[in-house]
């Protein structure tokens, strides 16, 4: 059973060895954690372990088990097993283990290029501490708590001082949840791990701002005992496609990810602290990591201003909530079905109500266009967000017909409001703003005919996001659509 080292072999031995010692200090814990969570598994602790360079297709260099030493390279044995190791634990800054490595080839009389793949666990065992409960392996990510952020249906979240000195966000469940690759319409923390990979390295910087989990806390179950581990997305990935295999549970308690830059968009835009030309450029941003998400199947299913985050100095627009994301396939023949979410009729939605695409909540199947509807919503709040509040209810109902939101609808609904409002009596926990949302009301009722206008191009987002689902089953077309969307005179900020 191969155990990849994440790192690309080379033509010669030298090359592939070079790099080992290339890898960051996250690369080579990655590789180690992914060594001890195979060899952690019944019956693969025993036999010897050996490397393999897997030069004729370029693919990954691994680790084998194997009852003998014996590997060939080429016309050269491949006995730098140990280099390899002993790089990989050096990378990862763990002197101690690369201590008890030397100790112990040292009394192996002069077989110094193998090591038991039963000695190679225990070693890791003791340097890469094992947690034997859920109060310790989440006692270990809240030592680094700073500060709060709040807590939620799903449980609470923390300012972090990472081991670099970042700030990062510590997610921490109430409720275990269970992690799988399976492509579901529940919400998954699992589908985060995919957003990069080393066939998009770049994707993160490039072409989406999304954060992504750096860290999982998960608890699978062993030999009939639950241990417990910190791990990174790749390690957890492949920890997850094992446990799927002997029916093992996976479980996520905690999260560790980048804080992303700025602001809550939801908080900003309540404040008032939003120009005119940064709101475009969030709209903007949202869409473009929509779009860039649409690219390679994602759908991020919860699409928000309290998902978004505005850096007023850079102009970046960052999504979070990696834990709606759905994934779905390009290869239709070998995964049908898989092209679309299809929600049962006893499961619940993902997502926000005020957001979601009609299909959605009526769990018809439904793909990247309730992305789509969601930044349509959205628009029309960042722009008038008195009158959005004003509106939620009806804003809510409204979604849940088949229709969803129109123009015609908005427009009978601004006016019955701003009805109501002037010649009801005023209610007391709104007096003072009484009358600014009057006034939003009325703005709102002139922008959504005036396309130079957010709210306008809000609706032009509702529109498109209703054309039938097979529209928006061609990735093609979907990525045409919000290509054409980008251009709009609305969205250029000077």
């Amino acid at each position: 059973m191969p155990i990849g080292i994440g790192v690309q072999g080379g033509t010669t031995r030298d090359v592939a060895l070079t790099g080992i010692q290339r890898l960051t200090k996250d690369e080579a814990l990655d590789s180690l954690q992914n060594i001890r969570t195979n060899l952690s598994q019944p019956g693969r602790d025993g036999g010897v372990l050996t490397l393999h360079n897997r030069t004729k297709d370029g693919s990954e260099m691994t680790l084998e088990r194997k009852s003998g030493t014996g590997l060939w390279f080429q016309d050269e044995r491949l006995d730098d097993t140990v280099v390899a190791l002993r790089t990989l634990l050096a990378r990862a800054g763990k002197a101690g283990a690369v201590q008890e490595l030397e100790d112990y080839l040292t009394s192996q009389d002069g077989k110094q290029n193998r090591i038991e793949s039963r000695k190679m666990l225990e070693i890791l065992n003791t340097h890469l501490p094992p947690c034997s409960s859920t109060k310790e392996v989440l006692t270990q990510a809240r030592m680094g708590v700073v500060g709060e952020l709040g807590s939620g249906s799903f449980g609470t979240a923390s300012l972090l001082l990472t081991e670099d000195g970042d700030i990062g966000v510590y997610k921490e469940f109430k409720t275990p949840q269970p992690l799988s690759l399976e492509r579901g319409p529940r919400p998954n923390e699992a589908m985060g791990s995919y957003l990069t990979s080393r066939k998009h390295p770049n994707y993160l910087r490039d072409t989406v701002n999304v954060a992504q989990p750096t860290f999982y806390m998960i608890s699978v179950e062993t030999n009939g005992n639950r241990e417990y581990r910190t791990i990174t997305p790749h390690a957890m990935r492949r920890l997850v496609k094992e446990a799927m295999k002997t029916g093992s549970e996976v479980l996520c308690h905690g999260l560790i990810m980048p804080k992303a830059g700025g602001k809550e968009v939801g908080k900003l835009i309540s404040e008032g602290k939003l120009a005119p030309s940064e709101k475009r450029q969030c709209i903007r941003g949202m869409l473009q990591s929509i779009k860039g998400l649409n690219e390679r199947g994602f759908v991020h299913r919860d699409i928000k201003p309290d998902n978004s985050y505005f850096d007023r100095k850079t102009g970046t627009t960052t999504l979070i909530d990696t834990g709606s994301l759905f994934k779905t396939s390009k290869n239709q023949e070998k995964n049908p079905g898989t092209d679309y979410i299809e929600v049962e009729p006893q499961n619940r939605f993902t997502g926000t109500e005020y957001y979601m695409h009609p299909r959605a909540l009526l769990k018809e199947r439904h793909g990247t266009e309730t992305d789509l509807y969601a930044l349509g919503v959205s628009s029309v709040q960042v722009d008038h967000p008195l009158a959005f509040e004003q509106l939620l209810q009806p804003i809510k109902n409204q979604n849940f017909k088949p229709e969803g939101i129109t123009r015609d609808w908005l427009r009978g609904k601004l006016q019955e409001e701003i009805a109501v409002l002037k010649e009801g009596p005023r209610k007391a926990e709104r007096y003072e703003l009484h009358d600014q949302v009057i006034l939003d009301l009325e703005a709102l009722l002139q922008d959504i005919d005036d396309d130079s206008t957010l709210s306008s191009f809000g609706l032009h987002c509702l529109d498109r996001a209703r054309l039938p689902p097979e529209d928006w089953q061609n990735r093609e077309t979907s990525q045409g659509i919000y290509s054409q969307l980008l251009e709009h005179p609305v969205l250029k900020v000077e």
